[in-house]
């Protein structure tokens, strides 16, 4: 790069004796000699290409070319001299991204670096301005960034303040947003062993230099980075400080405790102790980054509850809530005082205590609550209760007591035989009906009784047959329930099982049959009964049937299939086709000659099980069909 003026100088480095250069400098020119230079007109970053060829082939490499410096920086308004050089003072390296110029000291006095030392940095990222200056002396140091572009480095510019110090002197800089952006800035360097001020003063003994600095927008997602500063650990009061990256326009904050915060650095108090996992999630138009970390606090949290018989002479019992806590006392306001962590007192006359309790956990830490507590002389109990329903399903009930007067004793009586001395009971009652309670408290002075009603609505289930409990006899099933009940399902023990309250059924062979019946209610109760069946096959049947032919196919079927009957000696026959609700959908006699056959057509009335029953003479024989789609 040739100084201001844009020229960049481009050599040949190419391998093999090439014979021919062909140059794409990534502006729309190019050129075809060995070594060009070429003149930029913009600042920006520049794709060049160089394709080189000899008699075996050609190949191709492609750089980029930061153009950052073209023109240079504004005139500076003002040129600070060196008043009278001494004793190594003065400025000997500068590093700040890309420009590391190590360069003599004050003796140099002021020099404009400009056009030959520059560097592009991006809005909002932070870096790193370090200068170096004599060996011998504190020196202070200060610089500027012409942020605004109009030749002045002013106060409000000022980037760096450094006071005696001995050769080193550096800061972390963040490119702040608003500056002007892809203009060549000055950025002004100053050394000497008096104080500084103005950028415009001259310097004692030391010097001023000057360097060019470009600032491009940042197109990057940000990077999440805070700190966090507990200002006291006892208080749970931590400052949290957002350090992140590339400009982030806002903010969201987890503090680990359901709160959060949109604010940049925001003070936050933790009201507990304990370890919070505290999150930041930052955002810029270009995306978002999150970062976690654990916040540990030790606060001692001392809050305390009391119970028992809050009278003259009756136990109050005290429970502390210090979780963490290694040292316990408390105040009783009544002279007495303890160190136990969950203490007792009897109160010997009636007043209002004020009970203090303070806790110590191990580090150090300490809360401390206040509580009054009304000691009243005894009284005879005013009893009371309240009811809730546990389970609707089984009739569980819990039964609270809320007595006034501090009983000692309960006594139960649930309304249906059974009773009960725990002060808070549960009961399940076991069918349904409307039951009085009652409850009779008890103390030292007397007693008291209170009463409620409860109504209990449970299935209370149960099935029941009728018809001969015969082979092909239909046998009516019927259901009987309490309640809503939206599902009845019924199994005959044969593999076989029905959803309607009231089914009729007809077994085909004899034996012991368990037929069970469960039901589901509106609210989603669940009840089961069963019951045991013998079914028994009529007597003479098999020896008058056994020179019969009694068939039914095909068999599952789509609603259509034929009966087939062979009975030599029969003149007519009876035919009877029900379905599972016992509702007839045939009853017919017919005329037969020893032989019949009779196709049937059940298309028309639906899915299901049919029971067929046919009687020629003294002997009935019977069928169950499946129809389905």
């Amino acid at each position: 790069m040739s100084n201001c003026n844009g020229d960049v100088d481009f050599m040949d480095e190419t391998a093999n004796s090439p014979t021919t250069w062909l140059w794409d400098f990534g502006d729309g020119s190019g050129g075809t000699i060995q070594n060009p230079t070429h003149n930029y007109a913009a600042v920006a970053t520049y794709a060049v290409q160089l394709i080189a060829c000899n008699v075996a082939g050609c190949d191709t490499t492609v750089q980029q070319v930061v153009v950052n410096n073209i023109g240079g920086p504004l005139s500076a308004v003002c040129s600070p001299g060196t008043v009278n050089y001494c004793c190594d003072i003065g400025i000997t390296n500068v590093s700040f991204n890309t420009i590391n110029n190590t360069t003599n000291d004050g003796a140099d006095g002021y020099v404009d670096y400009t056009c030959s030392q520059s560097t592009m940095v991006y809005e909002g990222q932070t870096y790193s301005l370090d200068v170096v200056t004599g060996l011998s002396l504190q020196e202070n140091c200060m610089a500027w960034i012409d942020f605004n572009n109009n030749g002045d480095l002013e106060t409000s510019e000022e980037v760096l303040n450094s006071i005696s110090q001995l050769t080193n002197h550096s800061i972390s800089l963040t490119i702040p947003m608003g500056a002007v952006q892809n203009t060549p800035l000055r950025m002004r360097i100053g050394s000497d062993f008096d104080p500084m001020t103005l950028s415009c003063n001259d310097v004692s003994y030391g010097q001023y230099e000057d360097y060019s600095v470009t600032i491009v927008p940042n197109n990057v997602p940000p990077v999440a980075i805070f700190s966090a500063i507990i200002i006291d650990p006892c208080l749970g009061q931590v400052i949290f400080t957002d350090q992140s990256y590339n400009s982030p326009t806002s903010w969201q904050w987890d503090f680990g405790d359901s709160n959060s915060s949109t604010v940049q650095n925001p003070i936050h108090s933790y009201n507990t102790a304990g370890v919070y996992s505290v999150s930041l999630i930052v955002i810029n138009a270009f995306g978002a980054d999150t970062i976690n970390s654990d916040v540990i606090i030790n606060t001692m949290d001392a809050g305390f509850t009391y119970s028992g018989n809050i009278i003259v002479g009756g136990t109050v019992d005290f429970n502390s809530n210090s979780s963490g806590a290694i040292s316990w006392n408390w105040d009783f306001d009544n002279g007495m005082n303890s160190s136990l962590e969950d203490p007792s007192m009897v109160y010997s006359a009636a007043g209002v205590y004020n009970v203090t309790f303070t806790a110590i956990n191990g580090f150090g830490c300490f809360g401390s609550s206040v509580q009054p507590i009304t000691i009243t002389n005894p009284v005879p109990p005013s009893a009371s209760f309240f009811s809730s329903l546990l389970d609707i399903c089984t009739g569980e009930y819990q039964f609270n007591d809320v007595s006034t007067g501090s009983p000692t004793s309960w006594q139960w009586s649930f309304g249906d035989g059974s009773t009960s001395t725990n002060q808070n009971p549960t009961y399940t009652y076991s069918s349904s009906g409307v039951y009085t309670v009652s409850l009779t408290a008890a103390n030292a002075q007397g007693s008291d009784i209170s009463t409620q009603v409860v109504t209990i609505s449970l299935p209370n289930l149960s099935l029941t047959t009728s018809g001969n409990l015969e082979v092909g006899n239909p046998i009516n099933f019927v259901g009987s329930s309490m309640g809503n009940i939206t599902m009845w399902l019924w199994n005959f023990g044969d593999g076989f099982s029905a959803t309607i309250q009231n089914p009729v059924y007809v077994y085909s062979t004899a034996g012991t049959y368990i037929v069970t019946l469960q039901i589901t209610d509106d609210n989603n109760c669940q009840a089961l009964t069963a019951d045991t069946l013998e079914i028994t096959l009529v007597d003479g049947i098999n020896d008058s049937a056994k020179d019969v032919i009694f068939d039914v196919f095909p068999n599952p079927n789509k609603g259509i299939f034929i009966i087939e009957y062979l009975g030599l000696n029969d003149k007519r026959v009876k035919l009877e086709i029900m379905n599972t609700l016992g509702q007839s959908i045939i009853n017919k006699e017919y005329k037969v000659d020893g032989i019949w056959s009779k196709p049937i057509n059940l298309s028309k009335e639906g899915t299901g099980i049919y029971y067929i029953r046919l009687t020629a003479g003294t002997n009935t024989l019977s069928k169950r069909i499946i129809v389905h789609e």
